[in-house]
């Protein structure tokens, strides 16, 4: 079993360079340069797929069917149907279970522009998250960088004392970040440049 699944017998580089696979990859290449959408954009879009039906508040039953989804442990799985009307009642989420963020961001479907314009929208109004429920927002599996940028505006609330107990896990994080430009980076080198003690730890702790 050992040999089929490791043929090579080896975790390095393949050792036999003369006979191994290789694979090429070619980009193409465009006259324009690749950007992300203006806000102008992502907003103009939101505004006109927008199903205003969803304004309507939710009986009794639907907000305790929500209630039950949005309040299981972190790691418990959320089936297509129930990500579905998690998704539909996004603005009862907001409106009642704003802690749910997390949740609400796994049932956005990401290759969807349209998808993805609407939850831009509501972010800007989604209310503040305290900064322990933030931290979950810095998992990899949100890769959106205004997702990001939310959960590092809520641990900024925090003190330095605060954040030194999660500055070995927020240094991890920084390797899910896209761009080596980024608001956690950001955040984690003024913090050091004010504190001279947490600068050492923040040193340390990247080297």
């Amino acid at each position: 079993m050992a040999d089929q699944l490791n043929p090579v017998g080896t975790v390095v580089s393949n050792i036999n360079t003369a006979t191994s696979v290789s694979l090429s990859i070619e980009f193409p290449s465009y006259s324009h340069a690749v950007v992300y959408p203006s806000f102008e954009k992502i907003a103009e879009l939101a505004a006109e797929v927008t199903d205003f039906n969803i304004f309507g508040g939710a009986d009794e039953t639907l907000i305790e069917q929500l209630r039950q989804i949005v309040n299981r442990e972190p790691l418990a799985p959320i089936f297509e149907q129930e990500k579905e009307l998690v998704w539909e009642r996004r603005i009862d989420c907001r409106e009642h279970f704003p802690h749910a963020l997390a949740k609400l961001l796994c049932c956005v479907k990401w290759n969807s522009n349209k998808d993805v314009a609407l939850m831009q929208i509501l972010l800007q109004t989604w209310p503040r998250l305290d900064p322990e429920q933030a931290l979950e927002l810095l998992d990899f599996t949100y890769a959106d960088q205004e997702v990001r940028k939310i959960a590092v505006q809520c641990i900024e609330k925090m003190s330095d004392r605060e954040i030194s107990q999660y500055l070995l896990q927020l240094v991890q994080v920084l390797k899910y970040e896209s761009y080596l430009d980024n608001d956690l980076a950001e955040f984690l080198l003024k913090r050091a440049l004010k504190n001279q003690h947490f600068g050492h730890q923040l040193f340390w702790f990247l080297r």
